[in-house]
């Protein structure tokens, strides 16, 4: 047994996630398996005065994820848990396998103006250097990118300018890549948010079917970019 504490925000369970299999590839280490669960629950005002203090939280209501109606993220409670092993354990025990994670990276911001105001160069560092690790040369190969899409000003675009780059050059404009965001059909479930998108994700792999993004109406000005993009909404 061990603990450790780490500092960071609505990134928690995807940092104990990325823990995880930094654990689990390392076949030096005691650990066969783990357990990765996260929660957030509205019990008291005071969260809500101070995120809304800070100018993130939505006056509307929900997320509104990269559309131009944008003014902020609706909060969400949320409990969530996935049971990693490796993939020679879970085919050797004959477990039902829901997805595989080819590789996982994480980094920090950095000095930026506060935690409304996300790096992009950060943000495209740590794709690119999850890719690195999972020996994906090809950006085109990947057709969906499941975004933390919260719905305030700064942060979209940002998040939208970090996957341009990446993504962006040798993209073809009639194979435009999709994204999204859970935030506007769940609402943001905070420290417990990454691991939404995680899963997500691995059931839109198994439907083979994008669940649009409900608020989406027109993108916004800051974060369109028509030859890449393709928004996962209806239409």
């Amino acid at each position: 047994m061990f603990s450790m504490t780490i500092d960071t925000g609505c990134s928690a369970t995807g940092i104990a996630l990325h823990v995880a299999c930094q654990q689990l590839r390392d076949q030096t280490a005691q650990a066969h398996s783990a357990l990765v669960a996260g929660t957030n629950l509205m019990i008291t005002p005071e969260f809500f005065m101070a995120m809304g203090a800070l100018g993130v939280m939505s006056t509307t209501g929900p997320s509104k994820s990269f559309d131009e109606r944008a003014d902020g993220y609706g909060r969400a409670e949320g409990i969530n848990c996935i049971y990693l092993k490796r993939l020679s354990d879970a085919l050797r025990d004959g477990d039902p396998i829901r997805a595989i994670i080819r590789s996982s990276a994480a980094n920090s911001d950095g000095k930026t103006v506060g935690i409304a105001s996300p790096s992009a160069e950060a943000q495209e560092a740590a794709i690119r250097q999850a890719y690195a690790a999972a020996g994906i040369t090809d950006f085109n190969v990947t057709a969906y990118v499941e975004c933390h899409g919260t719905g305030t000003k700064a942060g979209d675009p940002v998040e939208a300018r970090s996957i341009g780059k990446v993504f962006g050059n040798t993209r073809r404009a009639d194979d435009p890549l999709h994204i999204g965001s859970t935030k506007p059909n769940m609402g943001h479930s905070e420290a417990a948010s990454a691991l939404t998108s995680v899963i997500k994700a691995v059931l839109a792999l198994e439907a083979e079917q994008i669940p649009p993004n409900i608020e989406f109406v027109n993108p916004s000005p800051a974060s369109k970019d028509s030859d890449l993009f393709r928004y996962a909404s209806y239409y």
